[in-house]
């Protein structure tokens, strides 16, 4: 299969995958108005951390340890949410690192930083045609500077 196809695929399941986080982000927001109404209305995102679990993200720092141990808790086991954010994940570290057009080999996102890097969170706030204009933005804007090579491997 050729590089472009490849990627083109690759940037279409990408986004598919957060279409999917979309759709559960959403549900499991009504089910917090039923079952915490105290959090319902908070704002908070999440990421993957370097534990490839689903991290909170307390933006506002209004939540507090039990809340954060809460929506960790609820995401991370939500029905194929946190295996949705990992898959996505992979796909996002596999476009860095050979979507040369959007990001030059200039970046590098692993498990070890993709938590600095992405706000998931902000992606499914957008619409479909949208999200992946925000990924690579996100990651121009946050992501980790490859290391220049010490040997000059152009012919």
């Amino acid at each position: 299969m050729p590089k472009e196809m490849y990627l083109d695929h690759l940037k279409s399941f990408s986004n598919i995958e957060l279409q999917v986080q979309q759709s559960m982000h959403g549900k499991i927001r009504n089910e917090l108005g039923v079952f915490r109404p105290d959090l319902a209305n908070k704002k908070f995102s999440y990421t993957l951390g370097d534990d490839a679990q689903v991290k909170i993200l307390n933006q506002d720092a209004l939540l507090s340890e039990g809340d954060l141990e809460y929506l960790t808790k609820r995401l991370n086991n939500y029905r194929g949410f946190r295996d949705s954010v990992q898959a996505h994940a992979k796909m996002a570290m596999a476009l860095v690192d050979h979507d040369d057009k959007a990001f030059g080999g200039k970046y590098k996102l692993d498990l070890l930083n993709i938590q600095d890097t992405l706000d998931y969170g902000k992606l499914i706030l957008l619409k479909p045609e949208k999200m992946h204009e925000a990924f690579v933005r996100q990651i121009i804007e946050n992501g980790e500077k490859r290391e220049e090579p010490l040997v000059d491997i152009t012919v």
